[in-house]
C-alpha cells in the first residue's frame, strides 16, 4: 500500500513539476511579448506627442498671423477713416 502511494505521489510530483516548468516557460515568452508590445505602444505615443506638439506650434503661428492681420486691418481702417475725415473737412 505504501509502495503504490509513494509511486502515485512521485508521479504526481513529476507531472506537476513538468507542468509548472511549462507554465514558467510560457510566462517568460508572454513577458517578452508584453515588453515588445509596450515598446511599440511607447513609440506610437511618442510619435503622437510629437505630432500634437507640431500641431500646437502651427496653431500658435497661425493665431499670431491672424492677430497681425487684424492689427493691420484696424490700422488701415483707422487711416482710411482719418483720410475720409480730412477729405470731408477739405470739401467743406
Amino acid at each position: 500500500m505504501t509502495e503504490t502511494a509513494q509511486i502515485f505521489l512521485i508521479s504526481v510530483i513529476t507531472v506537476l513539476t513538468i507542468l509548472l516548468a511549462f507554465v514558467g516557460i510560457q510566462l517568460v515568452f508572454l513577458l517578452r511579448d508584453l515588453r515588445s508590445v509596450i515598446s511599440k505602444v511607447n513609440s506610437i505615443v511618442s510619435d503622437a506627442q510629437h505630432v500634437t506638439s507640431k500641431l500646437s506650434h502651427s496653431t500658435d503661428s497661425f493665431s499670431g498671423l491672424l492677430i497681425g492681420l487684424k492689427s493691420a486691418l484696424s490700422l488701415f481702417g483707422s487711416l482710411h477713416k482719418d483720410h475720409k475725415e480730412k477729405k470731408e473737412d477739405k470739401d467743406e
